[in-house]
């Protein structure tokens, strides 16, 4: 379920934040490391420009998302991981990053439930 971007503001603002930084730390560690290192890491760096930039200014985040990132671990990290753990996920688009967003979600809801 989608939300406007003002019915959550304490825990959209937590999220934000949280993404916030983790990106920010990210970015030092990127830039600080050697030419061919950065070149290897070119994808994870593309994504989580992409994910910044959605998180800076798409104007409906999912509930669910929202729930999720702020009882999780690392967002960004979390996120890479559910697009690289699902080969059919994509993050070239908005959409796209929706359906990570929603699987992230899922396996958040879903962890530590028995199968």
């Amino acid at each position: 379920m989608l939300m406007k971007r003002r019915e959550q503001p304490e825990k959209e603002k937590r999220m934000l934040e949280k993404a916030g930084a983790e990106y920010s730390a990210f970015r030092c560690r990127m830039l600080s490391r050697p030419a061919g290192e950065i070149y290897d890491a070119c994808k994870k760096i593309c994504f989580f420009e992409c994910i910044h930039e959605y998180f800076q200014y798409n104007r409906e985040i999912s509930r669910e998302f929202l729930d999720a990132a702020v009882q999780g671990g690392s967002i960004l990290e979390g996120l890479w991981d559910t697009y690289q753990k699902y080969e059919y996920l994509g993050a070239d688009t908005w959409e796209q990053i929706d359906e990570i967003l929603d699987k992230y979600a899922d396996i958040q809801v879903n962890a530590g439930k028995p199968d």
